[in-house]
Formats: structure tokens, sequence, C-alpha cells
């Protein structure tokens, strides 16, 4: 990687050689809600997608993902969009062709300026990805399509864009119910194998959640802290995993197994002595609620 010096925050800017020393650079990737980010697209493939390990590391620390305005389907006032922006200008980066789908074909497609061919397609196809409800619930139900709904760390950015959303759906002490079988458990990989056991060794979400600002939490731990973030304010229910015993070591930190979402529903119905309220998300990895 070539250093290009760091950024107005601070971020280290290290980026592939090959893409640094090139005369023009052309970015093609697709616009979709992004936790941190607020949406991907843009820059983004040039600034993370060819960035060296410290820039990736740096920016994806818990200490920065934690900071007010990153947050997911908001690019003005994103520290971390704005961050990736920056990166991008220290590039030959010239030109975006980006798109939009829906039902697994483009839906849109825009070539330009990659911050503005971001914001266009972002703010077009808002309609699609950002609803309004009237109130917040005492229970969300996240549909969790394939191939996201095979493992714990990826399903879990389900639970994060509903209960990170800069105004969530369902209520403080509420919960989330992710529907995902999660064939392959937590994951097979390094990073999403010590997101598991992060989440596992936490006594609590407070106490990940400082850890995370203390310490290096290792490959994966971002999305561990993340979730911590969640289960700070909701509780968790996944409905139909493959094997519920994973699930197990996370009890203490509000997370459960059940077979069916009338299983869950029931659980918490007794615990509230009345009827729980419930909204139901088709498709959680790309719809962004917002409640008044």
């Amino acid at each position: 990687t070539v250093d290009l010096g760091e950024t107005t925050l601070g971020a280290p800017v290290r980026i592939v050689r090959r893409l640094a020393q090139a005369d023009l650079a052309v970015t093609v990737g697709v616009v979709e809600p992004h936790l941190y980010a607020g949406f991907s697209g843009g820059v983004k493939g040039v600034a993370i997608g060819c960035a060296g390990r410290e820039t990736i590391a740096w920016t994806h620390r818990p200490a920065f993902i934690s900071r007010p305005g990153v947050t997911v389907a908001r690019l003005r006032g994103n520290p971390f969009q704005a961050t990736l922006r920056e990166i991008a200008a220290r590039t030959p980066l010239a030109w975006a062709v980006n798109l939009v789908t829906a039902g697994g074909a483009a839906a849109a497609v825009r070539a330009g300026d990659p911050a503005v061919v971001q914001a266009a397609l972002a703010r077009d196809a808002a309609p699609e990805w950002v609803r309004h409800c009237s109130r917040r619930y005492d229970v969300v139900v996240a549909g969790v399509p394939a191939p996201k709904s095979d493992n714990l760390y990826q399903a879990s950015r389900a639970a994060t864009y509903l209960g990170l959303a800069a105004r969530p759906a369902v209520a403080d002490g509420g919960l989330i119910v992710l529907c995902a079988d999660l064939p392959a458990g937590a994951g097979d990989g390094p990073g999403e194998r010590n997101f598991l056991a992060v989440l596992s060794a936490a006594r609590s979400p407070d106490e990940l959640l400082a850890r995370g600002l203390r310490d290096a939490l290792g490959p994966g731990g971002q999305r561990s802290f993340v979730l911590a973030r969640v289960l700070e304010r909701h509780r968790l229910a996944v409905v139909g995993a493959a094997d519920p015993g994973l699930l197990a070591p996370l009890a203490h930190l509000g997370v459960a197994a059940f077979d069916s979402i009338a299983a869950a529903l029931a659980v918490e119905d007794a615990r509230l002595g009345r009827r729980a309220s419930v909204l139901a998300v088709a498709d959680a990895m790309s719809t962004v609620v917002s409640a008044p």
C-alpha cells in the first residue's frame, strides 16, 4: 500500500499501490442502506475496497462507528461517509457507475461524480428503503432473506438496522425477532467465530461496549460491538435456527431462540401481561423503519 497521509479526523490513508499510481479510477457498485456509511456505493469501493489494513481497522473501530451521525440511511452529517470521501479524494477516483436493485435485477443506474451519483440514487430509492410508521412497537419481526440468513454474523445486521435507526420502530426494552435458520451457525470465518466468542465472553452489553472503546476486539469484533449497542436497549429472539444451542451462550445478554414466531410472541405477551404490539418487516436487510 501507499501512505497518503491522514484525514481531518485522523484516519490513516493507506491505498493499494496499483490504484494510487493509476491515471484514472472508476468504481462500480450498488447503492443500498449501510449501517455506518449511511448508504453503500459512491466512493466506498475505493475508500474501503482498495484500502490497506490500517485504514479499514481505523474506520471500523468502535470509537469511530459509535460517533454521532454514523447511522444507516444518512449521508449528510455522517462522519463515516465524510471520511470515506476524504480518503477517496486523495486517489485518482473520478467516476462511479452505481445501481440500485429490486427483485434481484437492476432498477436504476447512474454514472458520474461518485458522491452525486450515490446521493441521487439514495434519494430516488428512499421510498422503497425508508418506511415510516406511526408509533413504536413492543415487537418488531424481521425477515432475513438468504444468503444473509445463513449465519448469525450476517443475520444480526437486520437487528442493527432496526435497533440503531435514528428513530427505531422498536420500543426501548422491546423485542426484535429475527427469522433466520442459520445453517452455518455463527459463520465459518475467523471474524465470524470471534464475533460469537466476544459476545459470549461479555458479562453484559455495557461491559462489551466499555471494552470495545478501550481495547481492540479482534477480527469481527466491530460487529459484536454494534450488536451490543442494540442489546443495550432491546432484546433479541431468533426463530428457526438450525441449532438453537448456538444462542444459549448469549442468553445473559438478552438473546433467545424459539421454534416459531408464535412461541416468541406468546412469551412476550406473558411478560407484558397484555397482547404485544407487533410490526412485521418482510426484508429487514433492505428496509429502514423510522418511527415518529
